[in-house]
């Protein structure tokens, strides 16, 4: 079965059904008349991969590009309203969705009237030889035709095709950019990734600026979502924004002139406090989400408590999070933040900001390099948390760096580069990840036994997260110095120091 969409005016729709009328038998399958609601992610996972979700009389479906039908799911059989993937219970619409999504909660996008009507349409034999579908939308005075081909009757729904083109219908490529087009809703695509042209010629401190304005922007689109706490990843963002604005502020140093940032560092290293808190809650929560569909089944009585118990401190968390986004002095230091920003004026540019970003670029990733592998020999001398925490933020700051700059290098090796750093930071911060996790379930029983009847299912709960918990910190201890070895290997390459000029 093939379908083709066709766009036509509201008042061509009858004439279609007419001359389809006089040529072949129409008659109406179904019906379904109501409000479609359609739902994405805040950066539109769905839509970018050719998906379509939406719900009609309390039923989702999922259509789009590689599902060979029309999936659906029951809310019915929800306890709980969906927002996130884990929140439906089963089914191909789960499995879809939680390869696409991941931790990204699902939002009511738009909502549109539609009226749908199904017809069949059969040759002089009686045989069903394609299906109409008719689609009007009353707000927006247009209405969609859908072909569907039936196999074996080319040349008939080759004929139906010409009699729906006469009426002056056109073919739509993609129905489903066209309706979110249609609907108004900005399709920006939303990264935190650095798209952005600059040139080595170009003084080091407007390319600078330039970056930090790319910052500033992704923290100001993620501030809304973090007053209303509806998805982790609004403060994720957020958070990945301002230190990379602090590293930016601190490890190109002479780009500006100190006395001019002095305040700004202080402003956003109180920002990422404050924001310290309801990020470790998150990353609590999220694991123990993703643990709760494999759980054994006599722990999960304790496994729901301890989640129930970790939201409460997650809502009271977010909270205060939420009156400081909204004080005074966190809107004083973003609004004079901007003003510098856009302030083009060279009287606040240091010695190396006055530099082209081409000639300077190496030796701040230079620099970057050396505290790495200083910290990588303490890790060495001493291997405990501590220093491995203090490994994990030297690479983090080098990324940013390596990204700040990976405009200026096309060659493939810089690429291998930033992607092996990114391998070895996500083992080291999964390991520290693990340590602030036992703490806080520590904290969190503690937290329990004090204020809740908490019966013995709990505890066996809790030792069975902090074996898992153990396990997967060994793990990635174990992981880490061939990761680092893999990435001393690219850095060390002639093609690397060749590109960069060392």
């Amino acid at each position: 079965m093939s379908i083709i969409i066709y766009y036509l005016f509201e008042s061509d729709r009858f004439n279609i059904l007419e001359i389809i009328a006089k040529n072949y038998k129409i008659e109406k399958s179904r019906e379904i008349f109501g409000d479609f609601h359609f739902y994405d992610t805040f950066d539109f996972r769905l839509y970018f991969n050719d998906l379509c979700l939406y719900k009609n009389d309390n039923v989702l479906f999922l259509q789009g590009k590689g599902l060979k039908k029309v999936l659906s799911y029951n809310l019915e059989n929800n306890n709980v309203d969906f927002h996130f993937w884990w929140d439906i219970t089963d089914g191909n619409v789960r499995e879809v969705l939680k390869g696409i999504i991941d931790v990204r909660a699902l939002n009511e996008v738009f909502k549109i009237k539609i009226e749908s009507r199904e017809y069949n349409i059969y040759n002089t034999d009686g045989k069903i030889i394609a299906n109409l579908g008719v689609f009007k939308f009353p707000q927006f005075y247009f209405s969609l035709v859908r072909v569907n081909r039936i196999k074996g009757y080319k040349k008939e729904a080759s004929n139906i095709k010409l009699i729906v083109e006469s009426t002056g219908a056109f073919k739509l490529k993609n129905i489903l950019k066209f309706i979110f087009s249609k609907s108004g809703v900005n399709l920006e695509e939303y990264s935190t990734k650095m798209y952005l042209k600059i040139k080595k010629d170009e003084l080091a401190y407007n390319s600078t600026k330039q970056i930090l304005m790319h910052m500033f922007n992704l923290m100001e689109k993620n501030i809304t979502g973090i007053k209303f706490h509806i998805d982790t990843e609004y403060l994720h963002d957020f958070r990945v924004a301002t230190r990379r604005t602090r590293t930016a502020l601190m490890q190109l140093k002479g780009v500006f002139r100190e006395d001019c940032i002095l305040a700004f560092n202080k402003g956003f290293a109180e920002i990422t406090e404050k924001t310290n808190k309801a990020r470790d809650l998150d990353i609590q929560f999220l694991s123990l989400i993703q643990l709760k569909f494999d759980f054994p089944d006599n722990l999960k009585p304790g496994l729901k408590l301890l989640l129930d118990h970790l939201n409460k401190l997650r809502i009271r968390e977010y909270s205060k999070l939420a009156k400081f986004l909204l004080s005074q002095k966190f809107n004083n230091t973003l609004n004079k933040w901007k003003r510098f920003l856009e302030n083009s004026d060279l009287q606040y540019a240091g010695e190396m900001g006055l530099k082209p970003v081409g000639e300077i670029a190496p030796y701040y990733i230079f620099e970057a390099l050396k505290r790495v592998n200083k910290k990588y020999q303490m890790a060495l001398k001493d291997f405990n948390s501590k220093n491995l925490h203090k490994l994990r933020i030297s690479c983090k700051k080098l990324r940013y760096v390596l990204e700040f700059f990976s405009p200026l290098y096309s060659d493939n090796i810089y690429e291998k580069v930033v992607d092996a750093l990114k391998i070895l930071q996500d083992t080291l911060g999964l390991y520290q990840d693990v340590e602030v996790q036992k703490k806080m379930l520590s904290e969190i029983i503690d937290g329990l036994s004090k204020t809740e009847n908490v019966t013995s299912n709990v505890f066996l709960t809790a030792g069975y997260l902090f074996r898992l918990l153990e396990e997967k910190q060994q793990s990635s201890s174990i992981n880490f110095l061939d990761h680092f070895d893999n990435f001393n290997d690219l850095i060390e390459s002639k093609k690397f120091k060749k590109v960069l000029s060392f």
